[in-house]
């Protein structure tokens, strides 16, 4: 103002008072584009006095001779004041355009850097690091756990901890929280969770914010919702290349155990019978300690060939489990007939004990595959039971299903044990006990073939009951 004020005065006698005019209105417009409109006010304020001052007649007074001069003088403080309204119109126009074209840049670049992620991991240190150089704002990705959270990846340095109970209720409840939210606005971050509605997903942090920067707070929201469909669809790839896994290295399992158990059923077969037939036709004559040794390789041969079976069943079930079975009217009772054949035919009729409550009702099945299954649950819990008492198979009917349960008086399950996590090759109960842990895993399988239901109880004061639960459209029952 005093540069132009000074340039002005030295050449006021060739510049006249419209030269001196537009010197001055330059110097409001640069003023306004520069330093801001209330700026330009002062400055035009100021040069309207100046320029009365120092350049109209009578000269260094406040006083107006002419009535052109008054002209010139309002001419200058209206065409001041209309024009930088206009600039300061024109730059917060130009502002606006610039950050949407800024916005317009960044999200461009997060979806290419979101697309290119191929883990978790790198989609949250490369957002953070993104939105963090973008906004200038410390940036964080925190992770909800039972009543805390962790914080994943952080861009630049929180002024404050991070309130955990806002995350947390922001994270349960699916609500932003924050400045100019209704919820938790006293803290100064924005609290915005990866899901709309309770979850347990991920949350991004936002330090610095403001009540006033509503419009900012909403940019952050989308942001997020685009970390989110990423973060689920990562998920997803991870849970499908999982299964995938699994599924192929099931896959392998089952052909190894099919081939191996197919190729030592022929041998095993041979050693059971050649120890049969040496047991039988030297009965009088063969030695004690031979005769011993003989049934000794006799017992684990017809152990070891019924843990093959177990083996080629459950792989067979298994390969077949979306094929339908045929089945027909079968009699529970009947079914335990075969089972306590078998025993007596081993000496064991003693540790099973058959208790038939319902003789009159049927169900539908396989009565091939529905003996292996109740045998192995026998057989888990002969592992178990105490010599003193024996294992229980009771048919029973109640609340329009059929049951066929094995009772023990053995140790029960786990706490944390659920039907959903039995597999292959587990011992849940004794350890110590031999066998292959197939038992569970194939009455599983035979229960899903017939609709049924695999259940598992604890009994007071100790054991455990297991059960073929069939239901109400698998079963005829008593009316």
């Amino acid at each position: 103002m005093i540069l132009v004020t000074y340039l002005n005065h030295e050449y006021a006698s060739h510049l006249g008072l419209a030269g001196v005019v537009s010197g001055f209105l330059i110097l409001v417009v640069l003023t306004t584009y520069y330093l801001r409109f209330p700026f330009g006010l002062v400055a035009a304020a100021s040069a309207f006095l100046i320029i009365n001052f120092f350049f109209v007649e009578p000269l260094y007074t406040w006083e107006v001779a002419e009535l052109a001069s008054w002209a010139a003088l309002v001419g200058f403080l209206v065409t001041s004041i209309v024009i930088s309204t206009l600039i300061r119109k024109l730059r917060h126009e130009s502002e606006i355009s610039d950050l949407a074209r800024k916005r317009a840049e960044f999200s461009k670049t997060l979806a290419e850097e979101i697309a290119a992620s191929n883990s978790i991991e790198s989609l949250f240190a490369t957002s953070c690091e993104l939105i963090h150089k973008a906004f200038n704002k410390p940036v964080a990705i925190a992770q909800t756990k039972e009543n805390a959270y962790s914080t994943l990846h952080q861009a630049g340095e929180m002024r404050s901890p991070a309130s955990q109970s806002a995350i947390i209720w922001a994270a349960n409840n699916g609500k932003m929280a924050g400045p100019g939210t209704d919820n938790w606005p006293e803290i100064e971050k924005w609290i915005i969770p990866f899901e709309r509605l309770p979850s347990k997903s991920p949350v991004l942090l936002i330090g610095d914010a403001d009540a006033e920067g509503e419009n900012l707070a909403q940019d952050f929201r989308v942001i997020t919702d685009q970390l989110s469909t990423a973060y689920h669809r990562l998920c997803n790839m991870e849970r499908a290349r999982q299964a995938e896994l699994r599924a192929h290295e099931e896959s392998i399992h089952n052909t190894l155990l099919a081939s191996i158990s197919h190729d030592m059923r022929t041998p095993l077969t041979g050693i059971i019978g050649a120890t049969g037939t040496l047991l039988s036709q030297w009965n009088s004559t063969i030695p004690p300690e031979a005769r011993e040794l003989l049934e000794s390789i006799l017992s684990e041969a017809e152990h070891l060939a019924g843990s093959t079976e177990n083996v080629l069943s459950l792989v067979h079930l298994e390969a077949n489990e979306a094929k339908p079975i045929e089945l027909d009217w079968q009699s529970p009772e009947e079914i335990v007939g075969i089972l306590m054949t078998r025993y007596r035919a081993r000496g064991l009729e003693h540790r099973v004990k058959p208790e038939i409550l319902d003789n009159s009702s049927l169900i539908r099945g396989d009565a091939t595959l529905l003996t292996q299954a109740l045998m192995n649950l026998i057989e888990n819990a002969l592992a178990v039971q105490p010599e003193s008492s024996p294992v229980i198979v009771r048919v029973h009917s109640e609340a329009g299903h059929l049951d066929i349960s094995i009772l023990d008086e053995g140790p029960g399950f786990p706490e944390e044990f659920h039907t959903e996590s039995i597999g292959k090759f587990a011992s849940y109960r004794d350890k110590r006990k031999r066998g292959f842990g197939l038992g569970l895993a194939i009455a599983s399988a035979v229960a899903r073939k017939h609709h049924a239901e695999l259940q598992i109880s604890a009994r007071k004061p100790v054991g455990s009951c297991v059960s073929l639960c069939f239901p109400a459209d698998m079963a005829k029952l008593p009316e």
